[in-house]
Protein backbone atom coordinates (compact mmCIF):
# COMPACT_ATOMS: atom_id res chain seq x y z
CA UNK A 1 0.00 0.00 0.00
CA UNK A 2 3.15 2.50 0.93
CA UNK A 3 4.80 1.60 -2.23
CA UNK A 4 1.55 2.01 -4.33
CA UNK A 5 0.67 5.67 -3.06
CA UNK A 6 4.56 6.67 -4.03
CA UNK A 7 3.94 5.20 -7.57
CA UNK A 8 0.85 7.51 -7.69
CA UNK A 9 2.23 10.22 -6.24
CA UNK A 10 5.04 10.09 -9.24
CA UNK A 11 2.02 9.21 -11.37
CA UNK A 12 0.06 13.05 -10.32
CA UNK A 13 3.03 14.64 -10.51
CA UNK A 14 4.27 13.91 -14.30
CA UNK A 15 0.49 15.14 -15.23
CA UNK A 16 1.29 18.53 -13.65
CA UNK A 17 -0.68 17.53 -10.41
CA UNK A 18 1.78 18.75 -8.16
CA UNK A 19 -0.47 19.48 -4.82
CA UNK A 20 -2.05 16.48 -5.21
CA UNK A 21 0.94 14.32 -5.88
CA UNK A 22 2.66 16.04 -2.95
CA UNK A 23 0.00 15.28 -0.38
CA UNK A 24 -0.08 11.59 -1.69
CA UNK A 25 3.67 11.57 -1.46
CA UNK A 26 3.50 12.58 2.11
CA UNK A 27 0.62 9.99 3.45
CA UNK A 28 3.40 7.53 2.06
CA UNK A 29 6.10 9.17 3.75
CA UNK A 30 4.29 9.30 7.01
CA UNK A 31 2.61 5.61 7.13
CA UNK A 32 7.10 4.62 5.97
CA UNK A 33 8.20 6.71 8.80
CA UNK A 34 4.92 5.63 11.71
CA UNK A 35 6.15 1.67 10.46
CA UNK A 36 9.99 1.94 10.90
CA UNK A 37 9.15 3.61 14.51
CA UNK A 38 7.10 0.33 15.53
CA UNK A 39 9.51 -2.00 14.08
CA UNK A 40 12.68 -0.08 15.58
CA UNK A 41 10.18 0.12 18.92
CA UNK A 42 11.07 3.62 18.91
CA UNK A 43 9.12 5.27 21.84
CA UNK A 44 7.14 8.67 20.97
CA UNK A 45 5.88 10.83 23.01
CA UNK A 46 2.80 11.81 19.92
CA UNK A 47 2.19 10.58 16.62
CA UNK A 48 2.60 13.95 15.14
CA UNK A 49 5.06 13.79 11.68
CA UNK A 50 7.16 16.34 13.31
CA UNK A 51 7.59 14.46 16.55
CA UNK A 52 8.31 11.23 14.86
CA UNK A 53 10.74 12.47 12.41
CA UNK A 54 12.61 14.10 15.19
CA UNK A 55 12.69 10.96 17.62
CA UNK A 56 13.95 8.76 14.51
CA UNK A 57 16.61 11.54 13.93
CA UNK A 58 17.79 11.85 17.31
CA UNK A 59 18.12 8.10 17.98
CA UNK A 60 20.44 8.47 14.37
CA UNK A 61 17.59 5.64 12.23
CA UNK A 62 17.43 8.48 10.20
CA UNK A 63 20.59 10.70 8.83
CA UNK A 64 20.67 14.47 7.76
CA UNK A 65 19.79 14.14 4.56
CA UNK A 66 16.67 11.96 5.39
CA UNK A 67 15.42 14.78 8.08
CA UNK A 68 16.22 17.89 6.01
CA UNK A 69 13.78 16.06 2.87
CA UNK A 70 11.31 14.76 5.26
CA UNK A 71 11.38 18.53 7.31
CA UNK A 72 11.02 19.70 4.10
CA UNK A 73 8.29 17.38 2.85
CA UNK A 74 6.03 17.98 6.40
CA UNK A 75 5.90 21.83 5.89
CA UNK A 76 5.21 21.90 2.05
CA UNK A 77 2.58 19.33 2.68
CA UNK A 78 1.08 21.26 5.67
CA UNK A 79 1.19 24.53 3.10
CA UNK A 80 -0.78 22.68 0.61
CA UNK A 81 -3.07 20.97 2.94
CA UNK A 82 -4.24 24.56 4.29
CA UNK A 83 -5.36 25.73 0.80
CA UNK A 84 -1.91 27.91 -0.18
CA UNK A 85 0.36 26.90 -3.30
CA UNK A 86 3.32 24.64 -3.20
CA UNK A 87 6.43 27.34 -3.40
CA UNK A 88 8.46 27.34 -6.69
CA UNK A 89 11.15 26.28 -4.71
CA UNK A 90 9.49 22.96 -3.54
CA UNK A 91 8.43 22.08 -6.68
CA UNK A 92 10.68 18.81 -6.82
CA UNK A 93 9.89 17.59 -3.08
CA UNK A 94 7.39 14.97 -4.64
CA UNK A 95 10.34 13.24 -6.44
CA UNK A 96 12.69 13.84 -3.21
CA UNK A 97 10.25 12.46 -0.98
CA UNK A 98 9.19 9.15 -3.17
CA UNK A 99 13.07 8.60 -2.99
CA UNK A 100 13.04 8.60 0.67
CA UNK A 101 9.95 6.28 1.13
CA UNK A 102 11.73 3.97 -1.33
CA UNK A 103 14.94 4.22 0.51
CA UNK A 104 13.20 3.90 4.02
CA UNK A 105 11.00 0.63 2.87
CA UNK A 106 14.14 -0.96 1.14
CA UNK A 107 16.52 -0.19 4.43
CA UNK A 108 13.66 -1.32 6.78
CA UNK A 109 13.24 -4.58 4.84
CA UNK A 110 17.07 -5.50 4.48
CA UNK A 111 17.01 -4.71 8.79
CA UNK A 112 14.24 -7.14 9.56
CA UNK A 113 15.97 -10.09 7.46
CA UNK A 114 18.84 -9.77 9.61
CA UNK A 115 16.76 -9.78 12.79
Amino acid sequence: MILARATAALTLSQGQQDEAALLLAWSAAEATLRAYAARERVPLESDRPVDVVAALYSLGLVDQDDYDVLRRGLRASTTVAHGFRLPRSEQGITTDLVRKVKELLHAHTNSMAVR
